[in-house]
């Protein structure tokens, strides 16, 4: 794929989340997101299926999933992951992701350098905005590594759940102040079963970007934010 496409284009940091898996492992619950999700491996083993194709995990691999396409884990703990979550558009304002994208899985030579980076992002302090501008910087310096460094694919076959889209596309507008459940299977055209099994990333409100999921008794509950550099530890 010509890298003449990115000579203009435009680069949006979205989080930076670290995520460390000690208590509970084994299969996770579904997950989407809306935006491209790097996955930097840095300790133990597992395993991600996208779109129900596996993909092995060590430290020095890197994944690569892109919108709205379904994922989910089965790890062996203690398991550590460095995330970055991000969008880039072309010069003409189309996403990348309608054209080309990162190999859904590669092995960086230089991933010792890639790891100080992201443990370099970890240690970011300052107010909100000092924090999050810094974390783009060196978040698209990051991104621009591999970019540099992998052929650009053709858009792949991991085809995006139109269902799931349509279920961001409610959570992210401005109307939508709490999270509505039965309006959120509606739009989707997903059964409630079928709902409780997805792990929603959405704007909820004006300004809390946080993941929702519903407990056995249809209660939905937030379990953590996802934003500039939280640290989160499940289990």
């Amino acid at each position: 794929m010509n890298k003449q496409l990115l000579l203009k284009h435009k680069f949006q940091f979205v989080s930076f989340c670290p995520v460390f898996h000690n208590r509970e492992g084994g299969r996770s619950r579904i997950q989407v997101n809306d935006d491209f999700h790097l996955l930097h491996i840095t300790r133990g083993t597992g395993a991600v299926f996208i779109n129900h194709q596996r993909y092995a995990l060590k430290k020095g691999v890197v994944i690569s999933i892109p919108p709205f396409v379904e994922f989910y884990f089965n790890l062996n703990l203690p398991f550590e992951m460095l995330n970055i979550h991000y969008r880039v558009g072309l010069d003409n304002g189309d996403p990348l992701d309608a054209q080309a994208g990162l190999p859904l899985l590669f092995k960086p030579r230089a991933f010792a350098a890639i790891e100080n980076l992201l443990r370099q992002m970890q240690a970011v302090t300052g107010d909100e905005i000092t924090r999050h501008m810094t974390l783009a910087f060196m978040a698209h310096e990051i991104v621009s590594r591999h970019f540099l460094a992998n052929p650009l694919e053709p858009k792949s076959g991991h085809v995006p759940d139109a269902r799931i889209k349509q279920g961001f596309t409610l959570l992210a507008s401005p109307r939508c102040l709490k999270y509505d459940a039965a309006e959120a299977a509606k739009v989707s055209r997903l059964s409630f079963s079928r709902k409780w099994t997805i792990d929603l990333c959405g704007l909820v409100g004006s300004k809390n970007k946080a993941r929702w999921y519903s407990d056995e008794n249809n209660n939905v509950i937030k379990y953590g934010k996802c934003c500039g550099n939280v640290f989160h530890q499940f289990g």
